[in-house]
């Protein structure tokens, strides 16, 4: 019988709880300052990792900004692909404050009654798996197979099971396992 070796989880700050650290303008133009700027900070107040917030940009969204609770949440901005370009800058400044991501983190209603709306948030949240397969998301999808004792094999779901809400209804999609939604994100987030 092997020994209890705790595995502690990685706690940050989540970067929507000071929304405008990057004004919008500066954002808006250079959408990876505001992951700098939230790097930096973290950084001077001792946190050693944040939860990097993905949200739709407040043009893209179908909510509007006075009924949301974090209106302009999209720290990790994604109007155009996360490349590999940003990744190394986004690299370069975690190296140089030596802070973490502890994850990204992404509110959003995936099961919208509008077909199209709740496409446009599904391929949302696509692209925001394809930014952490950038900043090497298989490495910790390893991590966290290993602390919850996941077998690589454990078969991974998107949406609710299937069910009729209010008249609409929603089916569960099968991805397939941890190993191979990991590999194929991987080989599509490359090409």
């Amino acid at each position: 019988m092997k020994p209890f070796a705790p595995k502690f989880m990685k706690v940050g700050i989540l970067t929507a709880a000071l929304q405008e650290l990057t004004p919008r303008a500066v954002r808006d133009m250079d959408p990876d300052r505001a992951i700098e700027d939230w790097l930096a900070f973290a950084g001077e107040l001792g946190s050693g990792h944040i939860q990097l917030s993905a949200a739709l940009h407040p043009s893209e969204t179908d909510v509007p900004p006075e009924a949301m609770l974090d209106p302009v949440a999209n720290t990790l901005d994604l109007r155009r692909p996360f490349d590999k370009e940003r990744a190394r800058r986004v690299e370069a400044a975690l190296r140089s404050t030596a802070v973490g991501l502890s994850d990204l983190a992404y509110f959003d209603n995936l099961l919208h009654h509008d077909p199209a709306t709740r496409k446009k948030k599904h391929d949302f949240l696509m692209r925001v798996f394809d930014a952490a397969v950038e900043t090497e998301a298989s490495r910790w999808a390893a991590q966290i197979m290993s602390a919850l004792a996941l077998d690589s094999h454990v078969e991974v779901y998107l949406g609710p099971p299937d069910a009729v809400v209010h008249g609409a209804e929603y089916e569960q999609k099968r991805l397939g396992t941890i190993e191979s939604v990991t590999r194929a994100r991987r080989i599509t987030s490359h090409i």
